[in-house]
């Protein structure tokens, strides 16, 4: 499983491409998931990024449509949940669009990389006047979602991370993805989040999370709070920020707009 865990401790790339890779990595390698060594794998899914929940649930999902049947196809199965993992990214990118199309024209600032943010933009990408993106140091991934938003969209400004406060101030609203959403409402997400947030929250503009219900931490064993047990490590905090449900708007998955709950 050595070849899995360096794949899915790989720094570049969002959440949701890392989970696609992971996936398109089990459907080359089904051995992985047969006989003696399933076991292995799906421990190795749930434990070697404990900060991007999308992990757990695709081998909790694995193990569900396995144990449902105990004649399953393998590759059934997974080419199932691939087709709804993307199913799932398209429906909350649609959810977007026709959130912000009654507010359209709009200008919209966000961070880092994430393959969900950004097909969420292509698909409302009439309704976006103009795109903010911060550079998101350390790693520049700002860089990188510029740079494919502007394959779709007409003005996209890649700005410094000290010019926040000036894209708070042009946008309309903010967007971010996650790595991982508590039970609580609050996400896990690149450095810089809490304060776009909260430059948001004090110019009364909206902050969306674009994620899907992949990326939700299972209940089973999970505290409802990083603040009640759930510990990041050292390079973990230097990467990633925890933002709390009262600085978010509202959550956008494949099934709702959903505000999460408030402390």
């Amino acid at each position: 499983m050595v070849e899995l865990a360096s794949l899915l401790c790989v720094q570049e790339g969002g959440a949701a491409q890392l989970l696609r890779a992971a996936i398109n990595w089990l459907i080359e390698h089904p051995a992985a998931l047969s006989g003696v060594h399933r076991d292995a794998t799906l421990e190795t899914l749930r434990h070697s990024r404990p900060t991007m929940a999308g992990f757990a649930v695709l081998a909790n999902r694995i193990e569900g449509a396995l144990s449902k049947s105990t004649g399953a196809n393998l590759e059934d199965v997974l080419q199932t949940l691939q087709m709804d993992f993307e199913t799932a990214e398209v429906r909350m990118a649609e959810n977007f669009a026709l959130l912000i199309q009654a507010k359209a024209p709009v200008k919209v600032v966000t961070l880092s990389f994430s393959s969900s943010v950004l097909r969420a933009l292509e698909v409302a990408r009439t309704s976006v006047a103009q795109l903010l993106v911060l550079e998101s140091c350390p790693g520049g991934e700002g860089r990188e979602l510029a740079r494919s938003a502007s394959r779709f969209l007409h003005s996209v400004q890649l700005l410094p991370d000290r010019d926040l406060p000036l894209a708070v101030r042009a946008s309309d609203l903010g967007i971010i993805g996650a790595d991982t959403v508590f039970p609580d409402g609050s996400v896990l997400n690149k450095v810089l989040s809490v304060g776009l947030a909260e430059l948001l929250n004090r110019e009364q503009k909206p902050l969306y999370v674009l994620t899907t219900s992949w990326k939700f931490l299972p209940h089973q064993g999970a505290t409802s709070s990083p603040s009640r047990g759930y510990q990041l490590t050292k390079t973990d905090h230097e990467r990633l920020e925890h933002v709390s449900s009262g600085q978010i708007t509202a959550i956008i998955t494949e099934q709702r707009i959903g505000v999460p709950p408030r402390p």
